[in-house]
């Protein structure tokens, strides 16, 4: 299967890569995985340099891989890991590397401008990006927008303001004599993006996004040691 295939099955998980996994929205959405293990593969974990929330997150949701950005940090990460069987690598290229994995879904929460590069990547036919970075659209919205277009995938809001105003697009199609604002936090936009994400999209399982118009890395594999118990 090519780099990027998704796999929408609603009897297999949904593999998932999360960029920025180490801040706010990362924590969020371990804990949404930790308490539906069932429903996700994580592919990679991807973070700038806090090697020892990665590492915990790593082994608490079981990850094939952890990457970060910071090439200094690497050492740290790689200590930590070891004996885990989680592949640990670290720099620029690593990153964009991850987002190279065979994935369903990815998640965009790389905090600033530094989260363009690797989104942009990880935007590939038939995946669905959910997006919590708003510079991405800030920087560069036209080029984004166009490879969306270009390659079909699917942009689904997760950062709040994005994910309130996403809704009322979806509700203006939805007769409804509610007069509550739609949501407008992460507890609830996050769930309410994943749990779309089985099946798909013209299978009616969750609602769908309106048509909107260097260096090489460092790898090491970390191998299963039993003999340290770990």
């Amino acid at each position: 299967m090519a780099a990027g295939t998704p796999r929408w099955d609603d009897s297999a998980p949904i593999r998932l890569i999360v960029l920025g996994a180490t801040g706010s929205i990362g924590q969020s959405l371990a804990d949404l995985i930790e308490r539906n293990r069932e429903r996700f593969d994580v592919v990679a974990l991807v973070a700038n340099r806090n090697a020892g929330a990665l590492a915990d997150m790593a082994r608490r949701l079981n990850t094939s891989s952890a990457v970060l950005a910071d090439t200094a940090c690497y050492g740290e990460l790689a200590d930590l890991l070891h004996g885990s069987g989680i592949e640990v690598s670290a720099g620029e290229a690593a990153v964009l590397e991850a987002v190279d994995r065979d994935a369903d879904l990815v998640v965009g929460a790389i905090v600033g401008a530094a989260g363009l590069a690797p989104t942009m990547a990880a935007i590939k036919p038939g995946r669905r990006i959910a997006l919590a970075n708003k510079e991405c659209l800030v920087c560069a919205g036209d080029l984004f927008m166009a490879k969306i277009r270009q390659t079909g995938a699917e942009l689904l809001p997760v950062d709040s303001e994005h994910n309130a105003i996403f809704q009322v697009f979806l509700n203006r199609t939805r007769p409804t004599r509610s007069k509550k604002s739609p949501s407008d936090c992460l507890g609830r936009a996050l769930p309410d993006v994943l749990q779309g994400c089985h099946g798909r999209r013209d299978a009616g399982t969750g609602a769908q996004a309106p048509q909107l118009g260097h260096g090489r890395p460092h790898h090491h594999r970390q191998r299963d040691n039993d003999e340290q118990g770990i």
